[in-house]
């Protein structure tokens, strides 16, 4: 969101599971998108986590977090949420921020900016990368699948950091995705049937992993698990 001239940045991201570095990622993207401020909220299936960021007055985030239950500074927050969809959470700190940003910034719908990710991934991957992404989701559409870029992509996309190895999570049959995208692009597919896993290596050497959305279950310590399909 943007106003008088300043900018405030609310991002949304899924993860399967807990990501270590994820303040320094805010701290990245903060600094290579030059933002004021920044919320980011990271939906895991246990809970969801706001870090905050703010290098302007207006904008307390240390007040702002404190209404999911969270806390920090005026320039550095963080809350954890649970029983709350991403959407939710998104709604509420938006309501949050029209009652606690200080006059220096107008408490409108204007001043309310999501970052199009789609932006970073037309200026940071080759076209080759964006031609595949545009493609998976064309399959996704026509299969009426729900399909998630996940992992070390992710991270190292937000961080400006050069990795063409694509991660997808897919909530559906990961190994017929993969198979659906050979079809289009060629290359060949490896499937661990037993995981609900594959590896699409296409021309050009790009490789993309294809994951079956699951639960694992582990019979005793360093067993290979039990998946059942999830999403």
């Amino acid at each position: 969101m943007e106003a008088n001239p300043k900018e405030v940045a609310i991002i949304k991201l899924k993860s399967s599971g807990y990501i270590t570095d994820l303040v320094a990622t805010v701290h990245r993207l903060r600094d290579i998108e030059n933002l004021e401020t920044i919320f980011v909220l990271l939906g895991t299936k246990e809970r969801i986590r706001i870090v905050a960021r703010s290098r302007i007055k207006a904008v307390n985030v240390g007040k702002i977090t404190q209404a999911f239950g969270g806390g920090g500074h005026a320039t550095a927050a963080s809350a954890t949420i649970r029983g709350m969809e991403l959407r939710e959470v998104e709604k509420k700190l938006i309501e949050v921020l029209k009652s606690k940003v200080t006059p220096e910034i107008a408490p409108d719908e204007s001043l309310l900016f999501k970052k199009n990710v789609g932006s970073l991934l037309n200026r940071n991957l080759p076209s080759k990368i964006t031609s595949l992404l545009a493609e998976a989701g064309r399959i996704a559409e026509e299969k009426n699948l729900r399909v998630y870029l996940v992992g070390g992509f992710v991270r190292d996309l937000l961080l400006g950091v050069e990795n063409f190895d694509v991660d997808l999570v897919v909530e559906g049959d990961g190994i017929s995705f993969a198979r659906y995208l050979v079809r289009r692009a060629g290359g060949k597919v490896t499937a661990h049937k037993r995981f609900g896993t594959a590896v699409a290596i296409l021309p050009g050497g790009i490789k993309v992993d294809s994951v079956t959305a699951r639960k694992e279950f582990y019979e005793f310590p360093a067993a290979l698990p039990t998946v059942k399909k999830s999403s």
